[in-house]
């Protein structure tokens, strides 16, 4: 018995697949670990932004007067090497910027750097637990290119998350600014005034 070849259903070509799905859904592997990342991602964007907008407020409210400031800059800057530890040497302390940076600053990249190191190994750890990094390894797409794939997603996001964190000093600086050279700048670097320290 013969079949003839005419008579066997025809296949459609793959329709191309919208850039949406493939940077937000499944349809790339990049898309796949944005969207496996969602809730980490709006953690981190919650607890970097919070944070930073927490601290900057309580630091203006804390330190209302250029004297309170002084005071400030004069304590961080007395403590000596010992006692700086891992906030390092006080830069401009007598700003809300500064201030922040010099204490909180360490706190912040830790969080970032700890995040960022959880969140890409427990997307490897989940989906082969789940048994979808089989299915991503059975497309035919290479290995290497899977990677770097995923770890694009990653990069992308933790830059999402620095330019929100940013936006979030900015904002932060606009809002709660008291005394010159509060604001956060946008744009340009810090001026560090004469004499500070």
């Amino acid at each position: 018995m013969t079949t003839d070849i005419s008579q066997r259903p025809a296949f459609a070509p793959a329709a191309p697949i919208p850039l949406r799905r493939r940077l937000l859904g499944l349809g790339s592997v990049f898309g796949k670990a944005v969207r496996d990342a969602r809730r980490a991602f709006l953690v981190e964007l919650g607890l970097l932004g919070g944070l930073l907008l927490a601290v900057l407020a309580g630091v203006a409210s804390a330190y209302p007067t250029q004297a309170a400031r002084d005071q400030l800059a004069r304590l961080a800057n007395g403590i000596g090497p010992a006692g700086q530890g891992l906030a390092g040497r006080p830069v401009n302390v007598g700003t809300m910027g500064g201030y922040v940076q010099w204490k909180y600053g360490p706190v912040l990249l830790l969080i970032a750097a700890f995040w960022s190191v959880l969140a890409l190994s427990g997307a490897l750890a989940g989906e082969a637990r789940r048994g979808s990094l089989d299915l991503v390894a059975a497309a035919p797409l290479s290995r290497r290119r899977i990677a770097a794939e995923k770890v694009a997603a990653h990069l992308a996001l933790l830059t999402v998350v620095a330019a929100v964190t940013a936006i979030a000093a900015w904002l932060a600086g606009a809002a709660f600014a008291k005394l010159p050279g509060d604001e956060v700048p946008c744009g340009r670097r810090w001026a560090l005034p004469s004499g500070s320290g």
